[in-house]
């Protein structure tokens, strides 16, 4: 069986998402090892040290690692939070990489075998897709390890001010040589994305639609997963807000028919 990476970065801000993101992925997809990039592992440790000790117990301590990663350019400007997961390479040994946002609870098992069944079809060393008629590639984002990694040159990009998905696209075209080809949208949300930024259930803008936490599909993985030991043992070590997500989610999921967004 392939050996898979997800690998995903958090700076303070996000961090109280990381410890819900290791128990989701380490649930769901048992075989594979978590990463996280902290803004200060030491720090980090210390202040949940009763919740990693129990998710350690319950899958290993060589599963997941949460470790500092460099958040600042050489020159010390700051890198724009979401492109820091494309700009480090993770450390744990794996045949191929699975780079996800750290606010989606993965509840969907198989995702390295969906992302290589992708990758056979378009014969690409990655599994991803252009936004139309766009220089952006999707945020998350499957390859193999040692095709995306070392990274090519990149100290010219602006990477204190460049939106992430371009900058993924620019490392991704440097790799392959070329534009990375527009195909079908195959970009698989792999659970429940509990964005601060969205609605848990959507909502409208000036008239447009704006996607939620895609909650209705994955109720019944959700369900497992918040019965499992290992949730209700770190559940009262998670933040206050990620405590509230999980009500708004559970609110969603215990509806008789509700939304699938």
């Amino acid at each position: 069986m392939p050996s898979l990476n997800i690998f995903a970065c958090a700076d303070r801000k996000y961090e109280d998402f990381a410890l819900l993101f290791i128990a989701s992925c380490l649930w769901s997809n048992p075989d594979a090892t978590v990463e996280i990039g902290v803004e200060d592992a030491e720090q980090f440790a210390q202040e949940n040290r009763k919740a990693v000790s129990r998710l350690g117990s319950a899958h290993g301590e060589s599963a997941f690692l949460v470790r500092s990663v460099k958040w600042r350019t050489p020159r010390m400007r700051r890198i724009v939070p979401n492109s820091v997961r494309f700009l480090n390479e993770p450390v744990l040994p794996s045949q191929y990489i699975y780079i996800s946002d750290i606010d989606i609870v993965t509840l969907q098992a198989g995702i390295a075998d969906q992302h290589l069944a992708d990758m056979e079809r378009t014969g690409l060393p990655y599994s991803n897709w252009v936004r139309t008629g766009r220089r952006r590639l999707t945020g998350l984002h499957f390859s193999r390890k040692d095709w995306q990694f070392p990274l090519p040159a990149h100290d010219d990009l602006n990477v204190s001010e460049i939106n992430d998905e371009e900058l993924l696209y620019t490392l991704v075209e440097r790799k392959l040589g070329f534009k990375p080809p527009e195909g079908d949208k195959f970009r698989p949300l792999h659970g429940i994305h509990m964005s601060p930024n969205r609605s848990p259930t959507g909502s409208v803008v000036n008239g447009r639609a704006r996607p939620g936490w895609v909650i209705g599909p994955h109720r019944q993985h959700w369900r497992q997963f918040r019965d499992t030991e290992t949730f209700r043992d770190i559940e009262l070590c998670l933040s206050e807000r990620i405590r509230s997500y999980i009500a708004e989610i559970d609110q969603v999921v215990n509806q008789r028919s509700g939304p699938t967004v």
